[in-house]
């Protein structure tokens, strides 16, 4: 079967019509991205009519060769953009001045160059932008926990390899003093190769980045579902979740295992007095306070109403205790200066240390809170520790 170049730019054309048509629907789903799913539609948009350029000879060719190299460098620039986006950053500003300069060259210089060294001038403009979003996917930390992660790589990188050989092959055959287009069934062959692989291009790598997007949304749904919305702690279910990974990496690393849980003492009453958002404010000074003494590998949580849980490994129960006692007298003091009001907020924690981590979780949050009850019936504003084999380790 026989495929010429003209019918391998059609199925380009339409490929990139409906990802740029499906990008653009996509936006009404993912509020947070539609920038950067509009951008991504629009580079489908441009790399569409620069194969229409091409396909239906719209300008006279030497005349093509400017807005379709354009067009196609626009795309791949926008591609980047929204890739770099997704990571937290995006192309500088002074890029968009610099393109109108550029463009006034091209359109005087590319009608009298050969198609040869277009091709060449085309191949070098592709190969450094996707090699900047292969390396952006592949280090970007926004995308370590995506799965379409390796196969974007995958495709980008490819991509950007693909376009240096081609770059590499026309620069060799210029030093040896020869044209490709002296070639010309190996130079029909390169092109073909090249729309192949261009049409496989405009399949997957929308494909992967729309995926992408759809990941990223729900990993973020996830970490929603999994957060306490006032304090910005994890919540109780995310509590459970990641201590049993947490406890089971302290058992083979041979570290201790302490676990805290924080009362904070007449709550209902700071509601009843300055009112509900003020009790909120408490809540979110009290999160505040323990994500400034906790260190980053230690696990704090919102356990529900006044209460929260924090699991630390690897310290000696003296040290949970002092952490215990600073946390328990920072908050009283911030209380106190709080808003002018002069709260007089004080906690009770209970506390459980266990050198061996032989025991689970919902053991040691159990012995905890037995503490933190008899913190409570002895006058509250103090740290108990669970007794037994655990306080005399």
């Amino acid at each position: 079967m026989y495929i010429d170049l003209s019918t391998i730019y059609a199925f380009m054309f339409a490929s990139l019509a409906v990802s740029g048509a499906l990008t653009f629907w996509e936006r009404r789903f993912h509020p947070l991205r539609k920038d950067v799913l509009a951008e991504w539609a629009l580079a489908y948009a441009a790399f569409t009519l620069g194969c229409a350029l091409l396909i239906f000879a719209i300008i006279p060719t030497p005349y093509q060769r400017a807005p379709a190299f354009l067009l196609n460098l626009f795309g791949y620039v926008a591609l980047l953009d929204g890739v770099l986006r997704l990571n937290g950053r995006a192309l500088p500003l002074r890029l968009r001045w610099a393109s109108l300069p550029f463009a006034g060259l091209c359109f005087a210089l590319f009608p009298h160059l050969s198609y040869e060294t277009w091709s060449l001038f085309c191949s070098a403009a592709i190969a450094p932008i996707c090699g900047a979003a292969t390396v952006t996917l592949l280090r970007g930390c926004s995308f370590s926990a995506l799965r379409s992660r390796k196969p974007a790589v995958l495709v980008f990188g490819f991509h950007a390899i693909f376009y240096a050989a081609r770059v590499t092959l026309f620069l060799a055959s210029g030093l040896m003093g020869e044209s490709l287009a002296s070639f010309p069934e190996f130079f029909t062959a390169l092109a073909k190769i090249t729309m192949f692989e261009g049409v496989l291009f405009a399949i997957a790598a929308p494909m992967l980045l729309l995926s992408l997007v759809r990941e990223e949304g729900e990993a973020r749904i996830l970490e929603a579902s999994n957060t306490d919305y006032l304090t910005g702690l994890p919540n109780r279910r995310a509590l459970f979740d990641r201590s049993v990974r947490r406890i089971q990496e302290a058992r083979s690393d041979g570290a201790s295992v302490s676990v805290m849980v924080f009362d904070l003492d007449h709550f209902k009453l700071i509601n009843d007095t300055h009112g509900h958002q003020t009790g909120d404010d408490v809540l979110k000074l009290f999160a505040g306070i323990l994500d400034r003494e906790l260190r980053s590998s230690d696990l704090a949580a919102r356990f529900g109403g006044e209460e929260f849980v924090v699991l630390l490994t690897g310290q000696t129960r003296e040290e949970t205790r002092e952490l215990a006692q600073r946390i328990a007298r920072a908050f009283a003091v911030e209380a106190a200066r709080f808003d002018g009001l002069a709260i007089n907020a004080t906690v009770s924690v209970g506390l459980v240390h266990c050198v061996d981590a032989d025991r689970g979780f919902e053991t040691l949050l159990a012995e905890a809170d037995a503490a933190l009850y008899r913190a409570k019936a002895l006058g509250r504003n103090r740290v108990e520790q669970a007794p037994g084999l655990a306080a005399v380790a």
